[in-house]
This record gives structure tokens, sequence and C-alpha cells, in this order.
């Protein structure tokens, strides 16, 4: 996937990353012209993953440090492409995250969006996202404890791998017992009193993030809209968004009728 967005993107062309962490898509070392935005500075990026046994040398200078807002970066309006890999399922206000990334783009600019399909990951047992959820949760900074509970609750494997491919053996099962799942909700209530909880917000297939931005833009809540799509490889798929007033809606009953048809299949 990571290829593929290399291929879309020129290397003269500015613009920023999201936690790319240590395995950025668009490396400066190969002559982009990319700004860094990640959840803390260079060297606590090291520090963090040496502790955790990840090789580190791809990490490179963070430009930007994100504290729950793209404001700070002073390119507002400048930017021709924004790329965030496997970010946007984590952010609480998934409203004023695609307002923030909107406001920094230049009037042709493009958000770049590789996103889990819950459909072959550790989500698989989670409901999707709705349009409900959505808007109720802006203004948020922080999870809920109705989506800690639904993670502790409901977070899943294929055998071993949180991960996996269309079509892979193995069978479904919930990583965590009721008993331990009583001890991780209170362990993240805990930590919800006293800072930051990071996990999986929300919940998408292509079909239904492909309808929640164009709901999310029908009803004005965002002036971005689909640009292109590539679908489901490996357990991620690529949505191209842009700011276009004159693209077309699409048809929502055709996408209602294929997330159903994906729920019942899966």
């Amino acid at each position: 996937m990571h290829n593929k967005i290399k291929e879309m993107i020129k290397k003269n062309a500015l613009g920023v990353e999201i936690g790319p962490s240590y395995n950025p898509i668009l490396p400066k070392k190969e002559g982009y012209n990319v700004k860094v935005v990640d959840h803390c500075n260079t060297l606590e990026l090291i520090e963090k993953y040496k502790a955790m046994g990840v090789d580190t040398a791809a990490i490179e200078d963070v430009d930007y440090i994100f504290e729950g807002s793209l404001s700070n970066i002073p390119l507002q309006g400048r930017l021709d492409y924004i790329v965030a890999s496997n970010v946007v399922e984590h952010v609480p206000d998934l409203i004023d995250f695609f307002v923030q990334c909107s406001n920094l783009l230049g009037p042709e600019g493009k958000l770049y969006l590789v996103v889990p399909d819950s459909r072959f990951c550790f989500d698989h047992f989670r409901q999707v996202s709705s349009i409900s959820q959505v808007i109720e949760c802006c203004g948020n900074t922080n999870t809920t404890v109705g989506k800690i509970a639904d993670v502790v609750l409901n977070t899943s494997k294929r055998g071993e791998e949180i991960a996996w491919r269309q079509g892979a053996d193995g069978p479904l099962n919930l990583v965590n017992s009721t008993e331990k799942a009583l001890g991780d909700l209170k362990d993240f209530l805990w930590r919800l009193q006293t800072g930051y909880v990071d996990l999986h917000n929300w919940v998408f297939t292509p079909d239904s993030f492909r309808l929640l931005v164009n709901d999310l833009r029908l009803l004005g809540f965002t002036s971005l809209s689909e640009e292109s799509f590539m679908d489901t490889e490996g357990f991620e798929f690529i949505v191209v968004l842009s700011v276009d007033d004159a693209r077309s809606f699409v048809d929502r009953l055709e996408y209602l009728k294929r997330e159903k048809k994906n729920v019942l299949l899966t």
C-alpha cells in the first residue's frame, strides 16, 4: 500500500505525513518535500520504539508535534498533500480531523488515507462506526467509556494474528476472556482519568468509510469528498480525499446494501 501512495505523489510537492513513527511512507532521505507530524519529538520516538525492540533507523526528524490539533503547523492552505496511514481510526473527533486537514490543504490539495479494514483485523467483531456516533463525538479530545468497553470486550484475532489477509485460515477468537476484559476496562478507565487513551475510536469497512465521508459532506460537516479509492489489500484500503464542490454524491442506497452484505458475510 505504501508504494501505491508513493506513486501518486511527486517528490517536489509540499506535504505533511502524520504519524509515520518508524515506518515513513515518504522519507525525507528519498527526496520528498515532506514535514513530519507525530505525537512526540524525534528522541522520544527513538526511545519509545527501542524499548519495544523495533528498528529505529527509519525514524525521521519530527517537524511538528501533534497535540490534538494540526493548527500549529504554519502551512495553512498551502499543502499539496497530507498522508496519514493508520491514523484516521485513532482520532477522537473525526469531523475535526477532516476540518483541520482541509484547512491545511491548498485548492488542489489531497488527503491520502490508508485505513484498516475491520473485516481483516482485530476490529472484526466490532460494529462499524455510524454517522450518528461520529457527529455525537464532535468536540471530543479523548476516547469514550463506551468505546473502551467495546475494545476490551470485542477485540479479536485469527489464529495468533491481529491482522490478516482476505481468505486467511485460522479460527477467529476473542483476545480477552471475560475476566481479562474486566481488568483491562478498569485499567483503561484509570488511564482515561489521567491522560490520553490511544485506541481505535472508529471501525470501518471500505463501503462504510466511503459512505460516511459522502454523508459528512452531504450534511455540511466537511468539504472533503472522495477523489479515488483502492480496495483492500492485506488488511488495508486507500481513500484519497480532496476539496471539490463539483464532485457528485454517491448512490447512498447502493452503498448501504453493499455494507449490509459485508456484515452478513463476515
